[in-house]
């Protein structure tokens, strides 16, 4: 019970970020704007690339990453 909660927690923390970065608008937080600079590349600039929502972490490992 507490594992499906805890994915329950997490996919919905996902979602809410995914939905951020398509219709949010920008904060004044790095972080953040560097992931959604990132993720929205993946839809509008090479779908191949940046599959990375809430990190680039494994972009990095598996050679997705954007090319400037």
């Amino acid at each position: 019970l507490h594992f499906l909660l805890g994915l329950h927690l997490f996919m919905t923390l996902y979602d809410c970020l995914h939905y951020y970065f398509h219709f949010g608008a920008e904060v004044n937080i790095p972080f953040l704007n560097r992931l959604r600079k990132s993720h929205l590349k993946h839809h509008y600039r090479d779908m191949n690339r940046g599959f990375g929502v809430t990190t680039t972490f494994w972009d990095k490992v598996f050679g997705t990453e954007h090319i400037v």
